[in-house]
């Protein structure tokens, strides 16, 4: 987006605007955007499964590490929130993905930032130090967006790049990531809800400012529900620019409507309901979609967000909400981006997002057929199909993506021969059972016969008039060979 229509834009929106012409002529030295645009040197190092397991304290370059964030939660928060607790089950999410064996021996995500447009981002959490970029503030003309006062920014950048940890059973699928923060809720503390959801003003400014921050995906957890041409317009110069974007479809869904009734329009979840963007919703470990997530056209796949354990505010809590299941979508959109095999990095910008959202919602479990009653959309997300999942019409499988077999000539003919042979010898075997069976049943009726008389051998129906009576035959007639003539 061009500078001058940046600042038109911010402008229009009133205090949003002033708040934020203000905001870059109080920052500190070395605050400038740029200098958040991640860099090789700055990103995780990319690691196998074993690697990506050990400390958590690898660290980004001086250029983009941030201060305490306990600190700044207590220059920004009105009232700082406790700690959480720690969490040491593997959670169900955890379970059903197992990105240390499925999914990181593809790729962690390294190379890829991945903007989260919420609350800030908690960049000392033990899960995410040295992944955090210092960010930007939307919501209240601040210079950096590196804290949190209410988690749920925190609780999304865990699952995309929550590394793994000693004593936490939970962690995010792509841990090479960089999280690059962007403030853009109006809430001030953990008890101030007056202004719980964002404005479309400080949303459409936070998109551009990814996308010059150098982000490759933007994912909005939090719903706005009043369209917006200025919102509109930042999507579209994203996804022009090659940049995903990703949103939560809401959590305004009424538990008491008839099953599969569409949300009411009035709760049209923006910027979910762009056609450009992922509308995500959410399911539970049993596969059943989340009772407060919403239904409607917007939604394009769904993704974990129900008994979700993520992070919080130093330790882990458990979440119900589209806004983690968006992180979940955003974490594969980042995998599939940075595994070379897919070619898609390397597209044009114009093509490259609509290639992503393609590829993850044709590869979503069960088939990638939407839904008719616009709960589940495509189905849900599944991040090792759309790593490895060859595409129709996309061309050449790409090197090392698992392939279906094709056996040769040769062995199909080993096949057939063994089929063969397994069905001599099942009459073979078979036939040595009826011979069995038989010599056993000749040798009671002989012996039977013997002590019995004839009478025991002779049949007990009435010889009709035209049959002649059955005559006994002893054992050893039955088993004498007849002549032929």
């Amino acid at each position: 987006m061009h500078t001058t229509s940046r600042i038109a834009r911010w402008a229009s929106s009133g205090a949003v605007g002033l708040l934020l012409i203000a905001g870059p002529a109080v920052a500190a030295p070395g605050d400038d955007p740029a200098s958040t645009t991640p860099s090789a040197s700055s990103a995780p190092s990319e690691t196998s499964g074993s690697e990506a397991s050990g400390s958590a304290a690898s660290s980004a370059s001086s250029a983009t590490s941030s201060p305490s964030g306990q600190n700044q939660q207590a220059q920004y928060c009105k009232n700082p929130p406790a700690s959480s607790a720690t969490i040491e089950e593997v959670p169900w999410q955890v379970s059903s993905y197992s990105a240390p064996e499925r999914i990181w021996p593809f790729t962690t995500g390294t190379g890829i930032t991945v903007a989260v447009l919420s609350t800030g981002v908690q960049a000392d959490h033990p899960q995410l130090a040295g992944s955090v970029l210092r960010g930007r503030d939307f919501a209240a003309g601040a210079n950096r967006a590196d804290d949190d006062c209410l988690g749920s920014g925190t609780a999304v950048a865990s699952v995309i790049a929550g590394k793994k940890v000693d004593g936490v059973g939970f962690y995010g699928l792509a841990p090479g990531v960089s999280i690059l923060p962007v403030r853009v809720s109006q809430a001030l503390s953990s008890d101030d809800e007056s202004k719980p959801e964002p404005q479309a003003g400080a949303v459409a400014a936070g998109i551009d400012y990814a996308v010059e921050s150098g982000a490759a995906v933007i994912v909005v957890p939090h719903a706005v529900y009043l369209a917006s041409p200025e919102l509109e317009a930042a999507v579209a110069q994203a996804v022009a620019s090659g940049v995903v974007v990703v949103a939560a479809v809401g959590d305004q869904h009424s538990p008491e409507a008839p099953p599969m009734t569409p949300t009411p329009e009035s709760l049209t979840p923006y910027p979910a309901a762009y056609p450009q963007v992922l509308g995500v919703g959410m399911v539970g470990p049993d596969g059943m979609r989340g009772a407060a997530s919403q239904i409607g056209p917007y939604v394009d796949l769904v993704a974990p967000g129900v008994d979700v354990v993520a992070a919080a505010i130093d330790g882990q809590e458990v979440w119900v909400s589209t806004q983690i299941a968006s992180g979940y979508v955003a974490a594969t959109a980042a995998l599939v981006l940075a595994d070379p095999r897919t070619g898609i990095a390397g597209l044009p910008a114009d093509q490259r997002a609509n290639a992503v959202i393609a590829r993850i919602v044709a590869t979503t479990a069960p088939d990638g057929v939407p839904d008719p009653n616009m709960g589940y959309g495509s189905g849900i997300v599944d991040p090792y199909r759309a790593l490895n999942e060859p595409m129709a019409g996309s061309g050449p499988v790409p090197p090392n993506a698992p392939q279906p077999y094709q056996p040769s000539e040769s062995e199909i003919q080993a096949a057939r021969d063994e089929r063969n042979a397994r069905t001599l010898l099942n009459y073979i075997g078979g036939g040595a059972v009826v011979a069995t069976l038989g010599g056993g049943f000749a040798i009671w009726a002989i012996r039977r016969t013997r002590r019995l008389g004839a009478g025991a051998a002779t049949t007990t129906r009435p010889a009709s008039a035209d049959e002649a009576p059955a005559e006994y035959v002893s054992g050893e007639a039955l088993f004498t060979p007849k002549q032929l003539d």
